[in-house]
């Protein structure tokens, strides 16, 4: 069986991998896009164009450590256009300013874990019974985590895992 999710808040699972503003992105605030830039297409394109060929590298790697370093102001006074080291294009919602951290992905595209949607029902569960039978406790522990380390509350709602509700429950993301 095939499911579809809407989620109801902005949902980002990440998976310690980011994007620079200063290598590996310009925004393209007419186009409302991202335009990721591929290390390897930079590096030829700054040899390229360089006499001798690190002269150019050298000069990037010490203007990268500018506080006003601009990758799209460096391109264009080196001659060297975007498309010619884009890599890929990602559109945007609004404006983007600094890192960029990447949603956990596989070769297929970004997914949601299996794991991150079977503890997403797990705390809906705990929040529903104990909201229902134990609501001092629910304030207690929203009060404690604010933020949402709901542990404390899937401990309190499910104190026997062999009561767990969802242990004979598989959920796959492949």
């Amino acid at each position: 069986m095939i499911l579809l999710l809407q989620t109801l808040s902005p949902l980002h699972i990440g998976c310690n991998d980011s994007y620079s503003a200063l290598t590996d992105y310009i925004y393209a605030a007419d186009r409302r896009k991202v335009v990721l830039i591929s290390a390897e297409k930079l590096e030829a394109a700054l040899q390229s164009r360089s006499q001798p060929p690190v002269d150019l590298v050298e000069s990037f790697i010490n203007e990268v450590r500018n506080a006003e370093f601009k990758l799209r102001n460096f391109l264009q006074s080196n001659n060297i256009s975007v498309d010619e080291v884009a890599v890929g294009e990602l559109n945007t919602q609004g404006k983007i300013r600094g890192e960029i951290h990447r949603f956990i992905y596989s070769a297929a595209g970004p997914f949601i874990p299996a794991s991150s949607v079977k503890g997403a029902m797990r705390t809906a569960l705990a929040y529903a019974y104990l909201s229902q039978h134990a609501p001092g406790t629910l304030q207690s522990v929203i009060q404690k985590h604010p933020r949402g380390n709901w542990k404390e509350l899937e401990k309190k709602t499910f104190l026997d895992p062999h009561r767990d509700p969802l242990k004979n429950i598989a959920i796959s993301d492949s």
